[in-house]
């Protein structure tokens, strides 16, 4: 067929095509629209009846339709992941920076607990300040009149001594006071061994209490006084055996024993009285143990001096104390003690 033919064909088959097309979907310039048809309400509607829904989703805009994409939901769980591994960092972090928080936190605790610790420590009186002022008290109070077993026991006396040592060590000195050498001969010494041998004086015949001098304290009583007879004999030729010091211990623990069997039937005073003097015998038997014994029997060791300055130099040098006094030695003791509190207060006025 001819090309031109061909073409003319082609022509008439499109406009038929063209002419089939039905009128609503032509294109009509500039035409009213037509408002929507809605259905006619036949009935009234029961109760509990719920309108029909339109065709829009719930959360979404009007006029758009949801739509899954698989691809989308893929990266969206990966980002989510992402997401909380960074947060479970931030987590992690947080956590061991509180956790240094509260170290920091027990350290500073720690540090103000010492520093009120040190505080309150700074408050108190050091060791050294309590014992200058327990010096202090037994000082005042050996001066002003002590009761009288703190006197004829030794200790008033051993303050003032301490203190007037502690003077002349300064170089200062008080007035002179005088000293009888009667009254030197009943007043007693002791070296810092301990002991006290004044209850063996008189070579030794011992003065026993009238509630030791009972029949049921005879036998032990005479086995005591023959020892101690023997022991005295051994000590002036520094020679004291063992089994005679032993044998003392025996005596007296079996009077310590008999006392405390007939107590009963004893009178308080004289159980008191009973006691002070085994507790006498056994402050001699400690001294008789005493390296230095033989010192008490030559009577190299005992109160020496013409005043108090004299006896407080030569009680310093020997390194001597004061000891309880004897059986009788009371007046002594007092007398004594009015001396150094004297012999103290010009002392103390000279250091001025």
């Amino acid at each position: 067929m001819h090309t031109f033919c061909k073409r003319g064909a082609l022509s008439a088959a499109l406009a038929l095509a063209l002419s089939a097309t039905p009128a609503a979907a032509q294109f009509v310039p500039n035409a009213t629209p037509t408002a929507p048809v809605r259905p006619t309400v036949t009935s009234i509607p029961a109760a509990g009846f719920v309108p029909p829904a339109s065709g829009v989703y719930p959360g979404l805009y009007p006029g758009y339709s949801s739509y899954y994409d698989p691809f989308g939901g893929y990266f969206r769980g990966v980002g989510d992941l992402i997401s909380s591994y960074g947060q479970y960092s931030i987590n992690v972090n947080q956590a061991r920076l509180v956790n240094q928080q509260v170290e920091q936190e027990k350290i500073r605790t720690r540090r103000m607990i010492l520093e009120q610790h040190r505080y309150e420590q700074s408050l108190l009186p050091t060791v050294e300040e309590v014992r200058a002022k327990q010096r202090e008290i037994a000082l005042r109070r050996a001066l002003n009149d002590p009761p009288l077993p703190e006197i004829i026991s030794g200790d008033a006396l051993n303050v003032l001594l301490k203190n007037l040592q502690s003077i002349q060590g300064q170089g200062s000195y008080g007035p002179t006071v005088p000293l009888e050498d009667d009254l030197l001969k009943h007043v007693q010494v002791v070296s810092p061994h301990g002991g006290n041998i004044a209850v063996f004086k008189d070579d030794g015949k011992l003065k026993w209490p009238l509630a030791l001098r009972d029949t049921p304290f005879e036998e032990p009583r005479k086995k005591f006084q023959e020892l101690t007879a023997e022991a005295l004999k051994q000590v002036a030729t520094d020679d004291l055996q063992p089994a005679t010091v032993n044998g003392m211990k025996a005596a007296l623990a079996s009077l310590e024993q008999v006392l405390e069997k007939n107590a009963p039937d004893m009178e308080i005073s004289h159980i008191v009285e009973a006691r002070r003097y085994l507790s006498e015998l056994r402050d001699g038997m400690r001294a008789l143990q005493d390296p230095n014994v033989s010192n008490y029997a030559s009577k190299k060791w005992s109160a020496q001096g013409r005043d108090v300055r004299e006896l407080v130099q030569y009680m310093t040098k020997e390194g001597l104390q004061f000891a309880a006094s004897g059986r009788g030695d009371e007046a002594a003791y007092r007398a004594l003690h009015r001396a150094l509190v004297n012999y103290n207060y010009g002392a103390a006025q000279a250091r001025r």
